[in-house]
Order: C-alpha cells, then sequence, then structure tokens
C-alpha cells in the first residue's frame, strides 16, 4: 500500500486495488509513512472545474474576435459551453488515474493539455459561427443548426 501511494494512488484507489477499505489504507500509510503527501489528488471532476472558467474567457474571446470582423454582432451561447464542458468530462473520464494525477500535479502538463483539447473546440466554434454567419447572408433563419464539439 505505501508503495501504490508512493506511486501517486489515491487512498480510494489503493483500497479498491488491494480489497480493502480506505480506511484501512489510511491507518497503514499513516503507520508506515506518516508524512507522504501527493503534490495533487485531483480528480477530474476537479480538473474540469478549474477549466470552466477558461473555456468560458475563450467563447467570450472568438466571440469578439468573429463580431469585429462581420457587420452583423454574432453569439456562441452557454450551450457552446456546455457541450465542450461535456466533451472534457468525457475526455478525462476515458483517461487512466495516474494521467488525471499527473495533470492534476503538473501545471504545464496541464496547460498543454487544455492548449490541445481547446484547439479542437475552437475549430468547431469557428465552424458554428461561420455557419451562421452564411445562414445569416443567405436570409435563413439563425438558429437552425446544432453546436457541437470535439467529442
Amino acid at each position: 500500500m505505501v508503495s501504490l501511494r508512493r506511486d501517486g494512488f489515491t487512498m480510494k484507489a489503493i483500497a479498491e486495488k488491494v480489497g480493502v477499505s480506505e480506511r484501512t489504507v489510511r491507518r497503514y500509510v499513516r503507520g508506515v509513512e506518516p508524512d507522504i503527501r501527493m503534490p495533487s489528488e485531483l480528480d477530474s471532476n476537479e480538473l474540469t472545474d478549474g477549466f470552466y472558467d477558461q473555456v468560458l474567457a475563450s467563447r467570450r474571446r472568438i466571440v469578439a474576435i468573429a463580431s469585429e470582423d462581420w457587420a452583423e454582432p454574432v453569439e456562441l451561447g452557454i450551450e457552446a459551453v456546455d457541450s465542450a464542458m461535456k466533451s472534457l468530462r468525457k475526455l478525462l473520464a476515458g483517461m487512466e488515474n495516474v494521467s488525471i494525477r499527473k495533470l492534476g500535479a503538473d501545471e504545464s502538463l496541464r496547460a498543454e493539455f487544455f492548449r490541445d483539447f481547446m484547439a479542437h473546440v475552437l475549430r468547431d466554434w469557428i465552424d458554428v459561427l461561420r455557419t451562421e454567419h452564411l445562414f445569416r447572408e443567405l436570409g435563413w433563419p439563425p438558429g437552425v443548426h446544432e453546436v457541437t464539439c470535439w467529442p
């Protein structure tokens, strides 16, 4: 258990692996080496919560840039942010626990991960905005397309 803890596993993950209660793991690890502290024990929900403000800021920026280029103001609703967050949660849910821990502990790795993720999201958002702009030019009603994000 101590070895697993040193490798970065959470108390809960160790308990599941070993087949004992989380409380037993805590007592065992505390008794053997009480000063073990992990740099981060963020789970995927805490990671997505941390990214939410950045996703919102990205949405505001892309709307501002597009609005400067086109005569009519454009909008990208909160559903686009919601879709991006769902995609992010789905992506993180498919990752191994050790990868989640590494993202939680390493700020530069987290920034690289988010940059890669947002590159896909921004492409989708740009497509949505271009489609909306084209629909306006053709005289079609707004909102006739689906807002999509990177799966």
